[in-house]
């Protein structure tokens, strides 16, 4: 198992900017499992509801991600990316598990995504930018918030 030192973000937007999908989301059913840095790690349905502008960068930074082509109507695939260093994937809940307290007043979340690369094994499709704020709730007019939540 690797431990991955991931990226904190100052901002949802900085996060966003980060993704290669920014979706809005409703969460279907778990959908079995897949090793991804050697954890394994829960795999989700999720509709699409909207697909989301990826803000710009910061000035300076480059654009990290290819955007990845999602449509809204669309029903996919999605791995809930693990914290790895610990002895559980989800110490502190599954962030894309509906009882995670994430969930909007209309039912969405949601979701920055990367498309797996040849280091997460055999994840194959999308998964969370960061296990850590990979999953937002929605703003109440279902935008992306501006501010983390107060922890």
């Amino acid at each position: 198992m690797a431990c991955v030192d991931w990226i904190f973000f100052e901002t949802p937007a900085e996060a966003a900017s980060d993704a290669g999908a920014v979706l809005r989301v409703t969460v279907v059913e778990q959908d079995g499992t897949a090793q991804m840095y050697g954890v394994e790690s829960n795999r989700w349905l999720v509709d699409v509801e909207e697909v989301l502008e990826r803000p710009d960068p910061p000035a300076g930074r480059p654009q990290t991600q290819p955007e990845l082509e999602v449509s809204a109507g669309e029903q996919i695939a999605v791995v809930s990316t693990p914290e790895t260093c610990s002895e559980e994937a989800y110490p502190g809940g599954d962030p894309l598990d509906p009882a995670s307290g994430l969930v909007g007043a209309d039912g969405t979340v949601i979701i920055l995504l990367s498309a797996a690369s040849g280091e997460e094994s055999d994840v194959g499709g999308f998964h969370l930018i960061t296990p850590y704020q990979g999953v937002l709730t929605p703003a109440q007019d279902g935008a992306l918030p501006s501010e983390w939540p107060a922890s």
